[in-house]
């Protein structure tokens, strides 16, 4: 496998509203078929480092580069392409509330990327058969237990071979069962180069896979913790 480098933080402080402590120079490297670990406070809800991934929050100092590229130095046609590449599962679950759950799972997909709509019919089904989901319902959101919404979220997330997917909260909701699922698509998903980012405010979390470095955030700094040999 090619390890290049898929993000990096280079002295970044970010701060994620005026009411935030900031982020302090944080610096990370995750490379390909990383599985990278962030433990953040339960205190204050999110922080702005997946923001800041996506290029969707500008550091107040240092740069966040994805693909080699700096968010700040890209066209704006650039910035749509590289997020393309980009899969998230939001601790807040955002669903647009006027699109149907198979809509909402495939617009960043259909938006971003190139791929024709078998395709992506293709991969929805062979994602949704791992993430243990026999149907995509076809309603909206808010007719959908939580359990199955956020098994929607990890099928949107690796749709279309991501090369770096943000993980935030990712058990959250979810029966403790459809964790297995959740690895399984994980495991094959580094296997292929994709990275992963996992943020959780569980310490037990870091026992739920072999992470190849893990992190904590305290007090706005970025903490090595350790890692896994893999």
């Amino acid at each position: 496998m090619e390890q290049r480098n898929i993000l990096e933080f280079r002295e970044a402080c970010l701060q994620a509203n005026v009411d935030a402590s900031p982020c302090r120079d944080i610096s990370l490297v995750v490379r390909a078929g990383d599985a990278i670990l962030i433990t953040t406070p339960a205190r204050g809800g999110g922080t702005p480092l997946c923001d800041a991934a996506q290029g969707l929050v500008e550091p107040l100092k240092g740069k966040v580069a994805f693909l080699g590229h700096s968010w700040d130095a890209v066209s704006p046609y650039a910035v749509s392409v590289l997020r393309g590449k980009i899969g998230r599962v939001f601790c807040s679950q955002p669903w647009i509330s006027n699109l149907t759950i198979y809509d909402n799972i495939v617009l960043a997909t259909r938006h971003h990327t190139r791929l024709r709509e078998a395709a992506i019919l293709t991969g929805v089904e062979r994602l949704a058969k791992v993430c243990g989901v026999d149907l995509i319902p076809a309603g909206r959101a808010d007719t959908v237990a939580a359990d199955t919404l956020q098994r929607l979220q990890w099928i949107r997330a690796f749709l279309g071979q991501p090369s770096l997917v943000l993980l935030e909260h990712p058990a959250q909701g979810a029966a403790t069962g459809g964790i297995d699922n959740l690895l399984e698509v994980i495991m094959h998903a580094r296997s292929e180069g994709t990275a992963i980012v996992w943020v959780t405010t569980a310490p037990s979390e870091s026992s739920i896979l072999s992470f190849t470095k893990r992190y904590a955030l305290r007090n706005g700094t970025l903490l090595p913790l350790g890692s896994d040999e893999i």
